[in-house]
């Protein structure tokens, strides 16, 4: 890998580079789920990617400790404790981390090369792979460490694992390509556009980011996301990669936000759906962006025309259809969903809240049987209250409820003197409190069951507190049961303190009249009341549907929290759950609670959007790999397109010098099909046979040919007519042609045959030889001539040196004869010499004579 920070020191980058890590890091983790380190949208994978190509692997450690020490500082934020197995844990999570941003590194630089990440069309949908592998180990890695600390559940890790490795992909396709494209162009040295296209840019972007996130379209439609294009392909237009990553970056940044924020498109939703939905328009925007840039990066290295025609539309066009159907479905979907949510919650909600009525009614019927007691006789020891409520079974009939007591009705000091000594006879111990002098009493009296709660309220004043005496005197004045608002019960302790009410019914004299108000206040003698701590009765009451519900109860019609009586989770807020919250209002015995309802985490996952969000993610899939295909088709098509011209070019080309070479060659060049048809006749055919190429065009070649030779090529075009038959024989042979005027001449011809597209055609290269014919026949008569000569000379030559010969062989001969006569020595001289000269006029001779024979 390239290292272009080599003339900063050494360490200088990677520190930079891992303090960034660790700061994008911690704010990312802001949107990580509850308990845990996933995040939906995770940024800091596609930094890290980028900054190990540009910084090399040196930054491998920064990455680690940074990655660790954020995923440490997210604990510490969450008051989670901070323990070795938490240490390692962060430490596992990290190291993914890590092994994402090498492979991503290394895959980028092998099979695209960060310099030409944009520069064919494929490579995008390489970055895409990349993303989705190396997005793999950070997942695969986090998720198994979480399951070993405990952190996630085992039954959970699918989604989690799904999630964490979407949302790094997305992190690497915005954050990548972003980075690696400015630091190119800034190399490249590349100009900026200019600032007024740059706000107008803007101009136009921020009003669409408006109409689709703003808060009068906290739940626009998500249609309107299509609005979002137009700037996306205008920044890819004119600045390319740079353009569109950095478009991209502004619309996700805006998006996410404004989904945090309970706004734009996907605020329908809970907050985790939401962003889980997000990561898919989020993938799309960018391989959109990207695909574009690449695109045009494609379109001018092929040289092909700026100028876009309908064909070239057609690709995106498909894109934006199923883009546009898949929103379409996928909001449908998501609408019926909701409709079929909202009415199981609020049918379960119902539910919950008739429960609570059906079991105050049940308190209610059993005080009253309590009070029958009364109807009848006299309870004068606690024994016998003790005997009755015993057989009641309270702790399985009534459960959470403290107990149940019966709460005497004293008018004034001297009958509360009287009663305490009344009862100090039974119980020595007996004391009414709190201690003071008041109008009137209502001491608890009785009260089972017998533990060590309970025996701290015997003697306990209940008029003596005012939303008791409320309660008291509305039961007597109504002569109906009636619940106390909220209250602190005497039971109480410093621990696991709770809110507490108490249903009281009146007890009235026997043989009194009870019919008026009147009547009934002076027959009152007192209250059976049962107390119930509120999250105990809760509890016992609803008992499974706490885990569905986000309950709030409040004491009266109001909601303020003051009159909160019990609480098992805060309400959730806005954008939290797409599902509206359930208040009602409880009518119970002489009183009102006020019910606050809001769906669970447990609920919002069992109801959730899984289907219609791999419907979504689905249906986007689809799309991309369509417009894929179609894109490749088209570039594939424009490509051969190119070629074609190419070849068609240079076959022009060709043809236009075989045309010329054909036209200007010196033999007559005729071509014919299988059955003899001319169908090419060059111009020196055309002076050779004195036929027009016109009107010879179409005609047999056998009217080219004298009557005595056509059987000879009949033979040889019937025999290589049919295709398969052997191709490529050359056929030599003089023959005699046929001028149209009827005379024949003799022409050389050499004939071949070839076969192109499923058809036989033949060739035949034709020379005049009647010039060479009278030359020849000249020479043979030349010939003959100078034969007659030489055997004429021959036989002249014969006779000459047979007539020479005969003589000389005399002269030797006498010569001979001479010499053996006795000579002087000067004779002898002239005789060797005589002798001599003959022998060697002899050779002479024969050597002639040899010579003529020849």
């Amino acid at each position: 890998m390239r290292h272009p920070f080599g003339f900063l020191p050494t360490y200088l980058p990677s520190c930079l580079f891992g303090l960034l890590y660790f700061v994008v890091a911690k704010y990312s983790l802001h949107l990580a789920f509850a308990a845990t380190s996933v995040s939906p949208i995770w940024p800091p994978a596609g930094i890290a990617i980028a900054g190990m190509i540009l910084i090399g692997y040196r930054s491998i450690p920064f990455l680690m400790v940074a990655a660790f020490s954020a995923n440490l500082a997210n604990l510490w934020a969450q008051n989670l404790p901070i323990n070795s197995q938490s240490i390692l844990v962060c430490a596992a999570i990290g190291v993914g981390n890590t092994l994402e941003a090498l492979v991503g590194a290394i895959l980028i630089e092998r099979w695209i090369g960060h310099a030409q990440l944009l520069s064919r069309f494929q490579n995008v949908f390489r970055l895409v792979l990349i993303a989705l592998l190396a997005a793999l180990c950070s997942a695969l890695i986090g998720c198994l460490s979480l399951i070993w600390g405990g952190v996630l559940p085992a039954a959970a890790w699918l989604n989690v694992f799904s999630t964490w490795w979407m949302g790094d992909v997305c992190g690497i396709l915005v954050m990548t390509p972003l980075i690696l494209c400015c630091w190119s162009a800034a190399i490249e040295r590349k100009p900026f556009p200019k600032f007024s296209m740059i706000i107008a840019f803007f101009a136009i972007l921020a009003p669409l980011l408006a109409i689709v996130f703003a808060p009068v379209f906290a739940q626009s439609s998500p249609l309107l996301l299509l609005l979002l294009l137009p700037p996306i392909a205008w920044a890819a237009w004119h600045d390319q990669g740079r353009g569109v990553t950095s478009c991209v970056f502004v619309v996700v940044s805006v998006a996410i936000w404004a989904t945090l924020q309970g706004r734009g498109p996907f605020a329908a939703q809970d907050l985790n759906s939401a962003l889980i939905s997000l990561d898919s328009f989020v993938a799309v925007w960018c391989v959109i962006g990207l695909a574009l840039a690449a695109d045009l990066n494609e379109r001018q290295q092929l040289a092909l025309s700026h100028r876009v025609e309908a064909k070239d539309l057609m690709p995106w066009l498909v894109l934006l259809i199923g883009i546009a159907l898949t929103i379409t479905a996928w909001d449908q979907a998501q609408k019926s969903r909701r409709e079929q949510n909202q009415l199981q919650f609020n049918r379960q909600a119902q539910e919950l809240a008739e429960r609570i009525n059906e079991r105050i009614k049940i308190y209610e019927h059993i005080l009253l049987s309590v009070n029958g007691l009364f109807a009848i006789k006299d309870i004068t020891s606690p024994e016998e209250w003790h005997q009755y409520i015993e057989h009641l079974f309270i702790q399985q009939r009534l459960p959470g409820v403290l107990g149940i007591s019966y709460a005497a009705y004293l008018r004034g000091a001297a009958q509360k003197s009287q009663f305490e000594t009344t009862q100090q006879k039974i119980r020595p111990n007996f004391q009414v409190h709190p201690a003071g002098e008041r109008a009137i009493y209502a001491v608890d009296t009785y009260l089972e069951p017998r533990n060590w709660r309970n025996q701290y309220v015997i003697g306990f004043d209940l008029y003596s507190e005012s939303v008791r005496r409320r309660a008291i005197e509305l039961a007597r004045d109504t002569g109906q049961p009636t619940l106390t608002g909220k209250i602190k019960l005497p039971q109480e302790t410093l621990q696991d303190q709770q809110i507490g009410s108490i249903l009281m019914v009146p007890v009235f004299q026997r043989a009194m009249p009870t019919r008026t108000v009147a009547q009934r206040q002076a027959a009152f003698r007192g209250v059976i009341a049962s107390p119930f701590w509120m999250k105990d009765w809760i509890l016992a009451t609803l008992g499974q549907g706490l885990q569905q519900f986000n309950i709030q109860l409040f004491d009266g019609v109001t909601t303020n929290p003051k009159a909160l009586m019990f609480a098992n989770q805060t309400i959730p807020a806005l954008g939290d759950s797409d599902l509206r919250q359930q208040v009602f209002t409880l009518n119970l015995p002489n009183h009102q609670w006020t019910l606050q309802l809001a769906p669970s985490k447990a609920f919002v996952a069992a109801v959730g959007y899984q289907n219609e969000r791999n419907m979504l993610m689905g249906g986007l899939l689809v799309s991309v790999l369509l417009f894929a295909l179609l894109r490749t088709l088209l570039l594939s098509n424009h490509k051969a397109m190119r070629l074609a011209k190419t070849m068609a070019a240079s076959l022009r080309e060709s043809e236009a010098k075989f045309s010329s070479l054909v036209d200007t060659a010196g033999e007559g060049i005729i071509v014919t099909d299988a059955s003899g048809r001319i169908l090419s006749f060059n111009a020196s055919a055309e002076k050779l046979f004195a036929y027009g190429k016109e009107e010879i065009l179409g005609e047999d070649l056998l009217i080219l040919i004298s009557p005595a030779d056509r059987a000879i090529y009949q033979t040889i075009f019937s025999a290589n007519a049919k295709v398969g038959s052997e191709i490529g024989f050359a056929h030599q042979a003089e023959l005699l042609a046929l001028h149209r005027q009827g005379d024949e001449f003799p022409i050389a011809c050499s004939l071949s045959a070839w076969e192109f597209n499923g058809a036989v055609y033949f060739g035949a290269i034709i020379m005049d030889l009647t010039a060479r014919k009278q030359i020849e026949n000249e020479l043979s008569e030349a010939l003959n001539v100078a034969e007659l000569a030489n055997q004429a000379k021959s036989a002249f030559l014969a006779n000459m040196s047979h007539e020479i010969r005969t003589p000389l062989n005399a002269i030797l001969g006498f010569s001979s004869l001479l010499a053996d006569t006795e000579l002087n020595r000067q004779q002898h001289e002239f005789l060797a010499a005589i002798h001599s000269g003959g022998d060697l006029l002899l050779c002479q001779i024969n050597d002639l004579l040899d010579f003529s024979k020849n």
